[in-house]
């Protein structure tokens, strides 16, 4: 019997990372004490699958898209689809490539709190609050 082991990247409270940089990011976010989540594959949302969402601007949910591959040209093309995609819907998007420093981010909403509106077919289940956030740092 071959056993075989694989590693995942998780925030503290069990959200899966899908790579070194989104985890830049989550601490990112956490060190701005922001609110956000971070949609699953299971979600449903089509058209992107951005790689958080604060849920804590003023305003309509902010996406947060991270770049992580800059140099292979099938991610250049969704990415710019993407970038397309956010522009035409006005939808509001913090966007990081990793070749550039981290973002600054939008002001957050200190009254925003669990009733704010997700874009539909997020899971509630995911959102990540001011209270249970804490630095990796």
């Amino acid at each position: 019997m071959k056993l075989q082991v694989g590693t995942m990247f998780t925030l503290r409270s069990f959200g899966k990372i899908d790579s070194s940089y989104e985890l830049m990011m989550a601490d990112h976010l956490i060190a701005h004490q922001r609110a956000f989540t971070k949609p699953l594959r299971y979600d449903g949302i089509e058209e992107v699958f951005p790689d958080f969402i604060l849920t804590d601007a003023p305003g309509p949910a902010v996406y947060v898209e991270v770049y992580g591959m800059p140099k292979r040209e099938a991610y250049g093309a969704r990415k710019r689809a993407k970038q397309a995609h956010y522009q035409q819907a006005r939808l509001p998007v913090v966007e990081w490539d990793i070749t550039s420093p981290l973002p600054i981010l939008p002001r957050s909403d200190p009254s925003a709190g669990p009733g704010q509106e997700l874009p539909p077919g997020i899971d509630d289940r995911d959102r990540f609050h001011r209270s249970e956030l804490k630095s990796t740092s």
